[in-house]
Order: C-alpha cells, then sequence, then structure tokens
C-alpha cells in the first residue's frame, strides 16, 4: 500500500486521519506522517494500516495505481463471526481448522482488537459460507447472519 493509496481509501471511507489512526491502534501523526511521506513507517504499523483499511471495505491495486472499496456484503465482521459460529455450533478451534487459521487469530478478530488482512478475512467468511452461513450486509436495519433455505437436513 503506498501513501496515496492509504490517503484515497481513508477518504473513500469518508474517515479522518485521527479515526483511522483510532481504528488502527496508532497515534494520527503515524498516520499523517505516513500519508505524507515524511518519515519511514514501521512495517507493523503498515500492516495495522492497511488492514484496518481493508476490514472497512478497501481494496488496493496491486501496483499501487489505486484503491476502490468492496462490495460490502463481502465483508465480514467480528459480530457476524461470533453469530455465524454460534448458528453452526462450531466452537472458535473448529472455524480456525476449517478456514486455515490460528485459533489465536479467530479470537482476536472476534474480539474487535485486531482487524484482519484481506485473506484471512476471506477465509473466515468462505469457510463459514461453506458451511451454509449467508452474511447480510448493512442495509439500515444492521448487517447479520443467516443459515441458507437448500441445506440438507443434519
Amino acid at each position: 500500500m503506498t501513501p496515496e493509496q492509504c490517503r484515497e481509501a481513508r477518504e473513500l471511507l469518508g474517515w479522518t486521519a485521527l479515526l483511522l489512526a483510532e481504528k488502527a491502534g496508532m497515534h494520527d501523526v503515524t498516520v499523517r506522517s505516513f500519508e505524507q511521506k515524511k518519515k519511514p513507517t514501521l512495517p507493523k504499523s503498515m500492516t495495522a494500516l492497511r488492514a484496518t483499511l481493508e476490514a472497512a471495505g478497501a481494496e488496493f491495486a496491486a501496483d499501487g495505481a489505486g484503491v476502490q472499496l468492496a462490495n460490502t456484503h463481502r465483508v465480514i465482521t467480528p459480530e457476524q463471526c461470533r453469530a455465524a459460529r454460534s448458528l453452526l455450533g462450531w466452537n472458535r478451534q473448529r472455524l480456525a481448522v476449517r478456514a486455515d487459521l490460528s485459533t489465536s487469530t479467530v479470537i482476536v478478530f472476534e474480539a474487535g482488537k485486531r482487524p484482519l488482512l484481506r485473506d484471512a478475512r476471506t477465509a473466515l467468511r468462505k469457510a463459514l459460507e461453506a458451511a451454509g452461513v449467508e452474511l447480510i450486509a448493512e442495509n439500515g436495519g444492521g448487517s447479520g447472519v443467516r443459515l441458507r433455505k437448500d441445506l440438507p437436513p443434519p
């Protein structure tokens, strides 16, 4: 992610540098310094910025040329993850195995302590969808989950 992409993604989301910093768990000076190319940014900070923006639906062009917002129905929230697991009767370890992630990754994500990179969020979403969960996008009434009707009986 380039500084330009960071700024563009933040603006597409309607976020200030301060809000992005709060969501990423860092000081707003770090965000501003990165976007303005004032000083080198630590890899850990860049990872946190990117993960936070991707969790909100930003998709970055690999060549550094731009950014766009993903379809919001494809983004899974920590609340949806917990609710989907509950519908399926799965514990965190079972979801982690199905998504090929560590159990600690699932725990931290569901607690809302750290956003996940797109690949990890996609793995969670695909594991839950393969088990029959449908993610319901925010539509004014809140995001949610449900089980597909066409599921065979257990």
